[in-house]
């Protein structure tokens, strides 16, 4: 009995597996073991009040099942609302675009046909331009030796 630690034998005198009277003498020798001895009675009583599982008498039935209920009861979502005005917002908005976009006259045609001046950063090119029937046409003529 000496060769084994004093919780196996602490344990085996709690299962009943050595008598009762050996327990006096482990925790004479082992002083400290008293706490594991305590912890061994607690997790026994929680054991045995969990396998008595709670039963529901006839007349907490209806009450029991109301609670059930209320737990299932769907809950409204705290976004639901927030929802409807940012849908309802985006969709004012792309509304108010769109009639914005048709009310609003098309741009002035551009009446680009006068050329003051014409000039390019390349070195050795030149420029040229000329009008045809209202149309500008710009040329850039590149150095000779550049090609």
């Amino acid at each position: 009995m000496k060769s084994r630690n004093p919780e196996e034998i602490l344990g085996a005198i709690f299962d009943g597996e050595h008598p009762e009277s050996e327990l006096d003498h482990v925790l004479e020798e082992h002083p400290d073991s008293k706490s594991y001895l305590q912890s061994l009675e607690v997790m026994r009583d929680g054991a045995h009040s969990a396998a008595e599982p709670p039963k529901i008498e006839d007349g907490q039935f209806n009450s029991f099942m109301a609670g059930i209920e209320e737990g299932l009861e769907k809950q409204p979502s705290p976004w639901r609302g927030r929802l409807v005005w940012a849908s309802m917002t985006a969709a004012t908005l792309v509304l108010a675009l769109s009639i914005f976009s048709m009310i609003t006259p098309p741009p002035a045609p551009v009446d680009a046909t006068e050329v003051d001046f014409v000039s390019t950063e390349l070195s050795g090119a030149t420029t040229e331009w000329s009008e045809e029937d209202g149309v500008v046409t710009v040329w850039i003529n590149p150095a000779k030796e550049d090609i």
